[in-house]
């Protein structure tokens, strides 16, 4: 059980309110069932996620702990490059059935879908910062797990002074 307990929450990271605002939307009197911690249903949790992930990956950034793992023009470039197999692909079409608007269409299709994949994998990379900061928690995890006691306690086993 998840108990919510409303106080002045400024100074929270927009991410950190949107978790905050979730869980407390689904408390009565306070208190939420594990079992109710859930973002809702698959389409407006996906959209949740999304909303999540992009402020994390802007406080990340506005830290300087993560870059986005290519830079504007090598991403320029690897979309010049999808031109390669998307042109041999319609040369190929081509040759077997004769120059058509089929041909040249599916050529195209394959060119945006090759650069929609240089999109879709955009992901962000740890700054020599953020390799840091991911290391000092790397290191908490390693010590709680490695703690015997830790791992036998229940989840309310901490009291937090009020």
């Amino acid at each position: 059980m998840c108990r919510v307990r409303r106080t002045a929450s400024g100074g929270l990271e927009s991410y950190e309110r949107m978790v905050l605002d979730h869980v407390a939307g689904l408390a009565v009197d306070g208190v939420v069932p594990a079992e109710a911690l859930t973002t809702g249903p698959q389409d407006a949790s996906a959209k949740w996620w999304r909303a999540f992930q992009r402020a994390v990956v802007e406080d990340a950034r506005a830290r300087g702990l993560t870059r986005d793992r290519w830079s504007r023009p090598v991403e320029r470039l690897l979309r010049v490059a999808a031109l390669v197999p998307a042109g041999l692909a319609v040369l190929l079409a081509n040759v077997a059935m004769g120059l058509s608007l089929g041909t040249v269409a599916a050529g195209i299709v394959l060119w945006v879908v090759l650069t929609g994949l240089v999109r879709r994998f955009r992901d962000q990379r740890d700054t020599p910062a953020g390799a840091e900061v991911a290391a000092g928690w790397l290191g908490v995890r390693a010590y709680l797990g490695g703690n015997e006691v830790f791992s036998t306690l229940p989840p309310a086993a901490k009291r937090y002074a009020e």
